[in-house]
């Protein structure tokens, strides 16, 4: 498979929208398994989650409205939205990601996790929770199966189209 030079044509407003739909897809996978998670494994109600993700950016404040609810989804899917963008760059520059698309997938789910985790998250006002293995495994997990390995797929499928 060879990918693009900077010269190749492929860039522009097809990019752009198979970026953002790639993005939603993932989106739309991780918050679904996420709000499937918090809900079996401690009776949290969706929309407390997005008042979560809201509190990354409005603090405490994010759980006294519920119509925070509405920025947590926003910022929710322009993270998911900025990954993809990511890994559709890397990509067009480190092509033998796209020679092992499923390792690379579960390598950038797990960088995903890693980076949110450790360095994003700790810049926010999210409340912080003692680390736990378990939630950290299925954090991943949810991660590599529903942002890492799809968004691979798709930017090998992308870039692999004439």
């Amino acid at each position: 498979m060879t990918l693009p030079t900077t010269s190749h044509k492929r860039t522009g407003s097809g990019m752009v929208m198979t970026v953002l739909i790639t993005g939603l897809i993932a989106g739309i996978l991780d918050i679904t398994a996420a709000l499937v998670h918090a809900y079996v494994s401690s009776g949290t109600k969706p929309i407390r989650v997005f008042q979560f993700i809201a509190s990354g950016l409005f603090g405490k404040d994010a759980f006294m409205n519920e119509s925070m609810a509405i920025w947590g989804c926003l910022i929710h899917f322009c993270i998911a939205i900025t990954w993809t963008t990511f890994y559709f760059v890397v990509l067009a520059r480190i092509s033998i990601l796209a020679k092992h698309t499923l390792v690379a997938g579960f390598c950038f789910g797990v960088m995903v996790w890693a980076s949110m985790n450790y360095l994003v998250l700790p810049m926010t006002q999210v409340p912080q929770a003692p680390f736990n293995l378990t939630n950290a495994m299925i954090g991943a997990g949810i991660l590599i199966v529903a942002l890492g390995i799809p968004v691979a797929w798709s930017a090998k499928r992308y870039y692999s189209t004439p």
